[in-house]
C-alpha cells in the first residue's frame, strides 16, 4: 500500500477498531446482554420509534397480536431476564459514565469469515439510541428513541472495507425519508456493495 497521508490515517484508525470476532459490532453473538427482536417491517419500525412513538416489547408467546409491538424471539420468563439485564447494566452505565449505551439494531449483514469450516457471523447495519422503560413491575417494557442521531455501524463499514475490500457507498449522510433514516436505502447500499458475496437479511435486536 502506498505511504500517503489518507492511507496512514486509515491505518491508525484500523488500530483503534478492534476488528476482531469479539466486537459484538461485527459478531452479534446470544448473550444476555442482547435481547432477539422481529419485526414484520424495519424501515416502519423505524420511522415509528423516528416520529417519538413507544413500542412495546412482547415474547414470542404472548397471544397478543399488535402489530405496532415488537416481539421477542423468546418466551416470556427468557425475555424477562434478558430484559432486566439489559435495564440494569443501561441504568448503571447512564448513570456511572453519563453516556447512553443501549441501542436497537436495525438490519444485519450476516458474512462468513475467511477460512474452511468458519461460521455465519451477524453484524448490525444501524444502531439506534433507545431507553427502555416500564410504568410499574407488572406493566411490560417498552422502548423509545432518544433524542440522539442513529448511525451506520462505522466498525462494519471499516471491517468490511480492510478485510473483504468492499466499500459501502451512499451512507456519508445517512439518506433520510420523511420520518428519519430511509432504512431500505441503506439495506439497498449494502446489497450492491455485497453482492455475489455474504448472504443479509434485516431483523432487529437490542443491546445494552
Amino acid at each position: 500500500m502506498e505511504d500517503t497521508p489518507n492511507n496512514r490515517v486509515s491505518r491508525w484508525a484500523q488500530k483503534l477498531l478492534d476488528l476482531s470476532l469479539r466486537n459484538r459490532l461485527l459478531n452479534a453473538r446470544d448473550s444476555k446482554q442482547i435481547l432477539p427482536l422481529a419485526a414484520d417491517s424495519a424501515a416502519t419500525l423505524e420511522d415509528r420509534l423516528s416520529s417519538g412513538q413507544s413500542v412495546a416489547i412482547l415474547p414470542a408467546d404472548s397471544p397478543s397480536r399488535a402489530s405496532a409491538a415488537l416481539r421477542s424471539t423468546l418466551g416470556a420468563a427468557d425475555m424477562q431476564r434478558h430484559l432486566k439485564e439489559i435495564y440494569r447494566l443501561a441504568r448503571t452505565d447512564l448513570e456511572e459514565s453519563g453516556v447512553n449505551a443501549l441501542f436497537l439494531a436495525i438490519g444485519f449483514l450476516k458474512w462468513r469469515p475467511k477460512g474452511a469450516g468458519a461460521k455465519d457471523c451477524r453484524a448490525p447495519i444501524l444502531l439506534m439510541p433507545v431507553q427502555l422503560s416500564r410504568r410499574n413491575v407488572r406493566e411490560g417494557y417498552s422502548i423509545v428513541r432518544l433524542d440522539e442521531d442513529t448511525v451506520v455501524n462505522t466498525t462494519l463499514l471499516e471491517f468490511l472495507r480492510a478485510e473483504f475490500g468492499i466499500s459501502v457507498g451512499g451512507l456519508d449522510p445517512l439518506p433520510e425519508d420523511d420520518s428519519g433514516v430511509a432504512v431500505e436505502q441503506v439495506f439497498a447500499a449494502f446489497r450492491e456493495a455485497t453482492v455475489g458475496g455474504n448472504d443479509w437479511h434485516p431483523s432487529g435486536k437490542s443491546r445494552g
